[in-house]
């Protein structure tokens, strides 16, 4: 879901680019995926007999290669890119050991789950197998438009572009004409008519044209309604009902008609919690043994986590959205009903996440119990339990510092052992100096919702405070992009 208070960020769609690196609609964890690289070096094996081999040689051994699957959240986030890893490959051709050495931390976990399953023919030295350090480049892509007419191909990253960037007069235009363009197209193309019909929506909906954008809105609703059967709310292609009816919420919201926003709200509510359940009852990792596969049992779990996450998410986003409106419509019983639902479903979240031991070699700034910190902070602010949030905005800062020192410290350790390779060790302090830019840029703007929490309780001094806290790290931010240019 997306704020309509804030820059537009997409749940599902293949012409929208998530800007969420993990769940983007939510502020700060839009910073936890950025494309930091990490590095790894192999000490050589006492007895000097572990061969190196390029990337060619490595693919010509290969006796069993294990495609990647494609993360969930990465083909969300519309991220593509290449992975590049070290693998020690045992004398019998057994992968013993897999080491990240750049790529996007969204794709890394699946592509070196994937080569641990791979086998490899033996690397000889003398005639005699040995153990190989070998390199292994995967690159992960999306299907492209390349089956769009001319026109459409040209027009859809432009449309796509003009909205994220907040030039929704300019937006206008590519995006009506991308209408134009898929509703003369076949039938199999609805699916990618109706995001069309949503950015178009989006270009008048933030430019205050309400009546303008409703109408994009209905037609994207009338043409999700037609999907028969199940769908999945997640999937790239999904064309989920969820996103219409949340649209379509706003669209009604904008235009003042509180009676049908409210109706739609809910509607969007019910698929949500429906989706939710969905993926509860068919979770990946039933049929799984955990001892026989822990690698595919693992992955399987993270991922059923990863989604039950993102759909939560977004229902709490969507509540607290609805009991806004409710409060605008003077309708405080269920506005407090939707604000303490979005709460109990955060409290939940941070109850999930508070059990899981965060990965330190994961090179992510943030992870879930900082996005749970998050989430608990709104969901008692939307309840009007002001000190609560206060007390979990204090959390997740002062959990952001010590992610960033672990984090921080791997990178340094890196750099250590990578001294004599200047190209790798340049490669360690380069991802350092991107974290800590990160790590200033989730306080600034967490001070900022925290300020702005103060003055909506009424604590002007504290807000006052927490507003020159978030303009100090704006400098930091400046001074940090200054000194890179130099």
């Amino acid at each position: 879901m997306r704020h309509r208070n804030s820059p537009i960020v997409r749940m599902d769609p293949p012409i929208a680019v998530l800007k969420r690196f993990c769940i983007a609609a939510f502020g700060l964890a839009s910073i936890c995926f950025g494309l930091v690289q990490v590095a790894g070096a192999q000490k050589a094996n006492d007895d000097g007999r572990r061969l190196k081999v390029s990337v060619a040689e490595g693919e010509r051994h290969l006796a069993k290669k294990v495609a990647p699957a494609y993360p969930q959240l990465a083909q969300l986030a519309h991220l593509e890119g290449k992975v590049v890893l070290s693998a020690i490959v045992s004398p019998a051709g057994a992968v013993e050991k897999v080491t990240a050495i750049s790529g996007h931390p969204m794709l890394l976990q699946a592509a070196m789950d994937a080569v641990k399953q791979s086998q490899y023919d033996p690397f000889l030295l003398n005639g005699e197998p040995v153990t190989a350090l070998v390199p292994i480049e995967i690159t992960f892509a999306l299907p492209n438009s390349s089956s769009y007419p001319a026109p459409a191909a040209r027009l859809v990253d432009r449309c796509r572009l003009e909205v994220q960037e907040h030039l929704y007069a300019e937006a206008v235009e590519a995006c009506t004409s991308l209408v134009d363009i898929f509703e003369k197209l076949s039938p199999e193309n609805q699916m990618w008519l109706r995001y069309a019909y949503r950015y178009a929506g989006d270009a008048f909906w933030f430019q205050n044209k309400f009546p303008e954008a409703q109408a994009y809105y209905l037609k994207e609703l009338a043409s999700s309604e037609k999907i028969t059967g199940s769908y999945d709310y997640l999937s790239l292609d999904s064309g989920s009902p969820v996103h219409a009816y949340y649209d379509a919420a706003h669209g009604y919201q904008g235009m003042g008609d509180f009676s049908q926003a409210r109706l739609y709200y809910q509607r969007a509510d019910q698929a949500l919690e429906t989706q939710y359940a969905q993926v509860d009852a068919t979770s990946q990792t039933r049929g799984l043994d955990r001892e026989a596969d822990p690698v595919r049992f693992r992955r399987s779990a993270e991922d059923d986590r990863a989604r039950k996450q993102r759909i939560s998410r977004d229902r709490q986003s969507l509540l607290r959205e609805y009991a806004a409106m409710l409060r605008k419509s003077e309708d405080a019983s269920s506005a407090d009903a939707a604000a303490q639902k979005a709460k109990a479903l955060a409290l939940k979240e941070l109850a999930s996440a508070e059990k899981i031991e965060p990965d330190p070699h994961h090179v992510a700034l943030l992870n879930d119990l900082i996005d749970a910190y998050y989430d608990a902070a709104r969901g008692y602010r939307g309840a009007g339990e002001y000190t609560q949030a206060g007390l979990y905005y204090q959390r997740a800062d002062q959990a952001l510092q010590t992610r960033y020192a672990q984090v921080h410290a791997t990178f340094q350790t890196g750099a250590l052992e990578t001294s004599a390779n200047p190209a790798l060790s340049r490669s360690y302090a380069e991802g350092d100096r991107s974290l800590k830019q990160q790590l200033v840029k989730a306080k600034e703007s967490l001070w900022r919702e925290y300020a702005a929490m103060l003055r909506e309780s009424g604590d002007a001094s504290a807000a006052d405070a927490a507003e020159q806290k978030a303009k100090s790290l704006a400098v930091e931010i400046d001074s940090e992009i200054n000194s890179k240019e130099k």
